[in-house]
């Protein structure tokens, strides 16, 4: 048991983020020239570094996408979402789900993360870039970021470290923000294709006492209580 939680925790805490910053450095190589910095020269020279690079690039990815999917599962209509993007539970610790879920449910998750966070990479940041350098604002890149480091051992652990809790407090304090801008863009984009009832939870009128049953079973049904059925509109999938 205890080799179980080590592999899983090194797997998904470890492997998993540097691996997505890899996927993210690859992706988006041509937004960023390091001047006389060879990408693979400092690799080699300095691997330690490299990995921390990767990994606060990976993490801050993943923690960017966990708060805007957290956001939007409670934006949409509850049988989008809930049965799919478990809640954030503060009882609930890592170490407690390695031990009690079973390893084929893990490997299923990492799976279905690994196709999902790629998926996110090559939407918004491989695909954008690739249209950007096709268009004449593509003459401004790539960037050229000013680096002076003198003591490379102090400075660049400190900036890492102070870029990861940065953008913890960041995305703690501004969760309500995000969630504000995701209600708002959903709202006009859903009214603009006609899929309000089918996409966002819609109160029922007063009048009406009808409540409305989920329509997955393994979901309660004080979810839908006061909220109008979905509506599935003509041409769905191709509006969605």
């Amino acid at each position: 048991r205890t080799f179980k939680v080590v592999i899983i925790v090194f797997l998904k805490m470890g492997v998993f983020p540097v691996l997505l910053g890899v996927l993210l450095e690859t992706a988006g190589r041509d937004l960023l020239n390091l001047g006389a910095i060879n990408r693979y020269t400092f690799a080699i020279e300095h691997p330690v570094f490299a990995i921390m690079i990767l990994w606060v690039a990976g993490i801050t990815h993943m923690l960017v996408i966990t708060v805007i999917v957290l956001e939007m599962r409670d934006v949409l209509h509850p049988n989008i979402l809930h049965g799919i993007i478990r809640p954030k539970d503060t009882d609930d610790s890592l170490l407690r789900t390695v031990l009690e879920d079973p390893i084929l449910r893990h490997v299923r998750r990492m799976a279905l993360s690994c196709a999902i966070y790629t998926f996110l990479v090559l939407a918004f940041v491989y695909v954008p870039t690739r249209m950007l350098l096709a268009t004449e604002w593509g003459r401004f890149l790539p960037l050229t970021p000013k680096l002076n480091y003198t003591v490379l051992e102090l400075q660049l652990p400190i900036e890492l470290v102070s870029i990861h809790v940065g953008v913890l407090q960041v995305l703690d304090q501004g969760k309500d923000f995000i969630r504000h801008v995701i209600d708002a863009w959903f709202r006009v984009v859903c009214k603009a294709f006609g899929l309000t009832s089918f996409l966002l939870p819609v109160l029922l009128d007063e009048e009406d006492g009808q409540v409305p049953q989920p329509e997955n079973a393994d979901e309660p049904a004080d979810l839908c209580r006061g909220l109008a059925p979905r509506e599935c509109p003509k041409g769905c999938v191709f509006r969605v």
